[in-house]
């Protein structure tokens, strides 16, 4: 009996040991495999069985927000130097981009098209606050920068002997901005400045990056297009109004449609990023790529513009 427990006891000690040692090896191996799947997985930028280059090519585009995203929302110093300056920083400011956050989105195609013309101009731009002289923001926490920056820019103007300005926004929810914008435009003449008013932008609606991204990964390409006749109904009656408003005074009006649509459609990507971060406001690369739409004022914007009658 005695010889039988002492070799019981050494069985069940060899089991014991022989488990840890199991135990053990098999943590270890796990480690290992993980560690692995993780150098592989940084390699690759992913696991691109799910998410290939093009899929994350496009998600990046929520990110892509242009060069000017961190620029300060309106004019609180009342120091020239404290605005952006977009185009080539060589050449003294010659105009302003004035507006709202739709403004604020196409800035990278005014710097590319000033530096290609050799101007520079100033940013100033306020979230959800049109361009007009005495207006104010539909949104409570911006009230007073909007207010502020729409009163300043003949002050901006005067100090910096600049007489062009590019007025953009979100007409669509400018409300009765008509009649307002006209005076604008008017008190803007009256200080000998040229002024261009850039109509309403495209959107893509539902089709956001999350859901463009959603098709890639499903098998379809980005290549997805809107209606360039549904766009043109939904922003008539504020394409209109601007149309009314330039009457009489040295504005011009734009069309971004006849740069960033064709005939009959409007497309949602470029180069396999998406035109817009958020559906409504041009990404960098969507600004960056329509840039050519300025090319014509900026190389004309220091002549006289004759009033529109």
């Amino acid at each position: 009996m005695t010889a039988m427990g002492n070799a019981s006891k050494r069985l069940r000690f060899f089991w014991r040991a022989t488990r840890r040692y199991h135990c053990a090896a098999f943590l270890l191996t796990c480690q290992v495999a993980i560690a692995a799947l993780g150098f592989w997985i940084v390699a690759n930028d992913g696991l691109p069985s799910r998410f290939s280059k093009s899929t994350l090519v496009m998600a990046d585009s929520a990110n892509d927000r242009g060069a000017f995203i961190s620029c300060p929302q309106g004019w609180p110093s009342n120091d020239p130097k404290d605005l952006c300056l977009l185009g080539d920083r060589s050449q003294p400011p010659s105009f302003v981009l004035w507006g709202d956050s739709f403004a604020g989105s196409i800035s990278d195609a005014a710097d590319i098209s000033a530096r290609d013309h050799h101007r520079s101009g100033y940013l100033l731009r306020v979230m959800t606050c049109p361009p007009i002289i005495g207006g104010t923001s539909w949104q409570a926490k911006y009230e007073a920068a909007c207010a502020t920056s729409n009163n300043r820019i003949l002050e901006l103007m005067k100090k910096t002997n600049i007489s062009n300005v590019i007025l953009h926004a979100n007409w669509k929810l400018a409300g009765a901005f008509e009649n307002p914008l006209h005076q604008t435009l008017v008190t803007l003449s009256k200080a000998n400045a040229s002024s261009l008013v850039i109509m309403s932008m495209p959107h893509a609606n539902s089709l956001t990056v999350s859901a463009l991204t959603r098709m890639i990964i499903r098998g379809k390409k980005p290549d997805i297009r809107q209606s360039r006749a549904a766009m043109d109904k939904e922003f008539a009656a504020a394409n209109n109004a601007i149309t009314s408003a330039i009457r009489g005074t040295r504005s011009i009006k734009l069309d971004p449609f006849d740069t960033l649509c064709d005939a009959k459609a409007c497309p949602l990507a470029v180069n396999g990023s998406a035109l817009f971060h958020d559906g409504t406001h041009l990404s960098g690369a969507g600004a960056r790529a329509n840039h050519r739409m300025l090319d014509g004022w900026m190389a004309e914007s220091s002549l006289e513009i004759q009033a529109i009658r």
